[in-house]
């Protein structure tokens, strides 16, 4: 099992890291590449956990920002 949670966040890491012989991958396509890998090159259950991670903390952040606007709106 740690193999299969290493080989999703070293492909990961691998996406978004700048290279010699590339730049540095966009978040969402690296999180795309795993969701379309899933059951293939990854481990499904691992994929899925690794990709709630963002999930949640992109729905914290829209929240955080609907929040400020909202406050924004009452001053």
């Amino acid at each position: 099992m740690v193999a299969r949670i290493v080989g999703v966040a070293d492909a990961f890491d691998s996406m978004i890291s700048k290279r010699v012989y590339r730049n540095q991958l966009d978040l969402n396509f690296a999180l795309n590449e795993i969701r379309q890998k899933k059951g293939t090159q990854f481990d499904p259950e691992v994929a899925d956990a690794f990709l709630s991670i963002f999930e949640e903390k992109a729905i914290k952040m829209e929240r955080t920002a609907m929040n400020l606007v909202k406050s924004h709106k009452k001053t």
